[in-house]
């Protein structure tokens, strides 16, 4: 009956395996692609989280420098309030 219509089975069977190969072909792309993005997805989390650690950090590290800078300047601030201190120094530094 194949024969009769025109077609060749060899055709047909050459069809088939070309179809496969195709399909093969799709499923591992649709599989690379899926795994693709689960790969970035992962990859954002860990930058987002990197990021807002970041943050954090960096408010800590300016919270502590403020401070020191106010106990610095309080400092400084009884140091020149206190005028023997400063004219005692000034003597010893004169002297030498």
């Amino acid at each position: 009956m194949a024969e009769e219509s025109g077609i060749d089975l060899q055709e047909v069977k050459d069809l088939a395996k070309a179809c496969k190969k195709i399909y093969k072909n799709v499923r591992n792309l649709m599989v690379e692609s899926k795994m693709s993005m689960v790969r970035q997805d992962a990859h954002n989390k860990s930058v987002e989280y990197n990021a807002a650690q970041s943050l954090y950090m960096t408010l800590f590290e300016a919270l502590a420098f403020m401070g020191i800078c106010a106990f610095n300047l309080y400092h400084i601030k009884g140091i020149l309030e206190n005028r023997r201190i400063i004219w005692g120094r000034l003597i010893i530094i004169y002297k030498n």
